[in-house]
């Protein structure tokens, strides 16, 4: 992973991680933090923080870091998650089967220990706000949400408070608005 001068092409700071990373792994969707050191996920599993080093601060196992990881106004790392397992971690009923679909996360993580400070369904938060017929207008029943961003308000505005959350969901071709301190979306 490396910060690169887009204007000069040089690397600004590099991480190697080339000892623990096969040819088709990789590292995924990399945050930088003002210390230089580095939030990521590798292969989508666990979160980890390192050091301007490479030298591990924390790892934390009890999710899969899902696209982008963003920092809200406190600091604390604000990202999509999947439990840890791959498919069949929801379901609904439709014409009395159970149809198994993959739920999403959306999860706050405390930057200096790596403790999960927030996590919250996806279908949960659908649910609370009588939004779940929107699962079902999904072309993909298998994933029905798909969260591929979760953008946390730095500050109040006429419009949104600091804090809330800003989540697009790809296979909803929705972005929604979600209120975690009163569950409102």
């Amino acid at each position: 992973v490396a910060v690169i001068n887009l204007r000069t092409d040089s690397i600004y700071w590099k991480w190697n991680f080339t000892d623990s990373i096969l040819e088709h792994e990789r590292i995924f969707h990399p945050l930088l933090l003002p210390d230089k050191s580095l939030v990521y996920s590798f292969n989508g599993k666990n979160l980890t923080r390192v050091d301007s080093l490479g030298n591990i601060i924390w790892n934390q196992d009890s999710i899969w870091p899902h696209h982008s990881k963003e920092l809200d106004a406190d600091g604390n790392i604000v990202l999509s998650t999947y439990p840890k397992v791959y498919h069949g971690t929801a379901f609904f009923k439709q014409e009395g089967k159970a149809v198994y679909f993959k739920d999403e996360y959306i999860t706050k993580v405390d930057t200096e220990t790596g403790e999960v400070l927030y996590d919250k369904s996806m279908a949960a938060i659908l649910a609370e706000n009588d939004l779940t017929s929107h699962l079902l207008k999904s072309g993909n029943f298998s994933d029905p949400i798909h969260t591929n961003d979760v953008q946390p308000a730095l500050k109040t505005t006429a419009y949104y408070e600091k804090d809330d959350l800003f989540i697009s969901a790809k296979n909803l071709s929705a972005i929604l608005q979600f209120r975690p301190s009163t569950g409102e979306v």
